[in-house]
């Protein structure tokens, strides 16, 4: 398989998650959108897009380091907190999307072009350990997959 073809997929879903997100958002009733939890206590569907565009932030961040130091040690920030610490759940949908769609188009940005060398550069992940930054960027669209079944789950719950 041609790993640019796989990439440039990737790339292509990338860009697409924050529509299908507010797609979804839109579709619901805008109260549900910071009042249902997941599992009752856990974050509601606003404070996951917030935490979405906490961790395009993160994931920045890593393919910097990767991309300019020798095995780095990779950060691992606590979510809940920076969910908490930003206050998404007191902010517009329109708001908290528009902040995502900058990071992610960041994100992307910096990424593009880059070299097949490049996307074999390795850093230690705190909880998955080695990964190259092409494996980091696979585990980017597995966290939106994740996060999008999440949103399904709160806004369908009653």
């Amino acid at each position: 398989m041609n790993h640019t073809a796989v990439r440039s997929w990737q790339f292509d879903a990338l860009r697409k998650t924050p529509g299908i997100v507010e797609h979804m958002l839109r579709a619901a009733k805008p109260s549900d959108l910071n009042t249902r939890r997941d599992g009752g206590n856990g974050w509601t569907a606003l404070e996951v897009v917030g935490h979405l565009h906490d961790f395009d932030g993160v994931y920045h961040n890593r393919a910097r380091l990767t991309l300019e130091e020798d095995y780095p040690d990779l950060p691992f920030p606590d979510p809940d907190a920076m969910v908490t610490e930003n206050g998404y759940n007191e902010q517009a949908l329109d708001s908290v999307m528009t902040l995502w769609r900058e990071r992610r188009t960041a994100y992307l940005d910096y990424l593009t072009g880059i070299t097949d060398d490049d996307w074999m550069r390795t850093a230690r992940h705190p909880r998955r350990g080695a990964m190259t930054l092409h494996e980091q960027f696979v585990l980017v669209l597995w966290h939106d997959t994740n996060h999008i079944d999440q949103i399904v789950k709160i806004l369908g719950d009653g």
